[in-house]
C-alpha cells in the first residue's frame, strides 16, 4: 500500500453504516490558505472523495492516499442541533501522516475517530478581533488552524 493515513470511525452502541450526528461532516487535504474567508473555504488544497456527508460511514477503514497533494488533512463534523451548542459539539481532527503514530478522538454523540499513520495538530486560539477580522473568522477553528499552519506569520 502506498503512504497513507487510514481513518476509521467506530461507535460501541450504534451499527456501523452511515455516520449519524452531523449535519456535514468531511476529510480535506490542506496544501494552503485562503485568510479572507473561513470554514472549508478558507483551505486551499482538495477534499477527500471517500470522505464527505454522502459516503462517510462507520466500521470501515477510509484510505487517504493523496499526500501528494498534503501530507495534513482536517477531519471536520458539524454537529447537527442548534448552532449555540454547536462549537462543543464540532468535530475537528487536523491530523499529519505520520508513519506508525496514531490520533485518536471521541465524539460528542461517541464515535471514536481513529486516524492511523498520523499525529493530531493543534488548533491554537485567536483572540477575539484578531487583526480587525470579526469573530467568525478568530473563533472557527478551520480558520484558526489554517491560519497556524500556512498564514503568512507562520512562514
Amino acid at each position: 500500500m502506498t503512504e497513507s493515513i487510514v481513518l476509521r470511525l467506530t461507535h460501541p452502541a450504534i451499527a456501523p453504516g452511515p455516520v449519524e450526528g452531523f449535519s456535514l461532516i468531511w476529510a480535506f487535504y490542506v496544501a494552503g490558505f485562503r485568510p479572507w474567508t473561513h470554514c472549508q473555504s478558507c483551505f486551499k488544497g482538495e477534499r477527500a472523495p471517500n470522505f464527505h456527508s454522502r459516503n462517510a460511514a462507520s466500521g470501515v477503514d477510509v484510505v487517504l492516499d493523496r499526500l501528494d497533494i498534503s501530507p495534513i488533512v482536517y477531519i471536520c463534523g458539524v454537529a447537527k442541533g442548534p448552532e449555540h451548542e454547536r462549537k462543543h459539539r464540532n468535530l475537528h481532527l487536523p491530523v499529519r501522516f505520520e508513519p506508525g503514530a496514531t490520533a485518536i478522538l471521541s465524539t460528542y454523540n461517541g464515535y471514536q475517530v481513529t486516524a492511523m499513520n498520523a499525529v493530531q495538530l493543534e488548533i491554537p486560539p485567536l483572540p477575539d478581533g484578531w487583526n480587525g477580522l470579526p469573530l467568525k473568522h478568530t473563533r472557527c477553528k478551520n480558520f484558526r488552524f489554517a491560519q497556524s499552519w500556512f498564514g503568512p506569520a507562520t512562514r
